[in-house]
């Protein structure tokens, strides 16, 4: 929209009122409990055979440096650097927008599930 001077100013609607505000509620019972869904599992039938595998990996790798006589530290013996270096290399450009929080509580709160379900339901009505 254009004033007499001729800028230009935009103006940003404000949520409708069912979306913005997030209802109290509770959880009934003592705790959820979700269905037993199973899982993918692999050929061999376990679902976690490559993770044990590149913890059996891991662990090879430590026992390699620790017969080592020599050890110099040139591999990682840690846990979390043996899988950080096992990450693919990529280059990650740095993000140059943020986002703050909507809503004042926490996304996994018993509320905000509720509010999120209802404003999906809403919005797929």
């Amino acid at each position: 929209m254009a004033n007499d001077t001729g800028s230009v100013t935009k103006s940003i609607c404000s949520l409708p009122q069912w979306y913005a505000e997030v209802t109290p509620a509770l959880l009934r019972g003592e705790r959820a409990q979700p269905p037993d869904m199973g899982g993918p599992e692999g050929a061999d039938g376990c679902f976690l055979s490559r993770e044990i595998t590149d913890e059996y990996e891991w662990l090879d790798q430590v026992k390699i440096s620790v017969n080592q006589e020599s050890y110099q530290g040139e591999t990682p013996v840690a846990w979390a650097a043996h899988h950080a270096n096992s990450q693919p290399k990529q280059a990650v450009m740095p993000a140059i927008t943020s986002l703050l929080p909507l809503f004042p509580d926490e996304a996994k709160s018993v509320p905000m599930t509720c509010h999120s379900m209802d404003v999906i339901k809403k919005a797929t009505e």
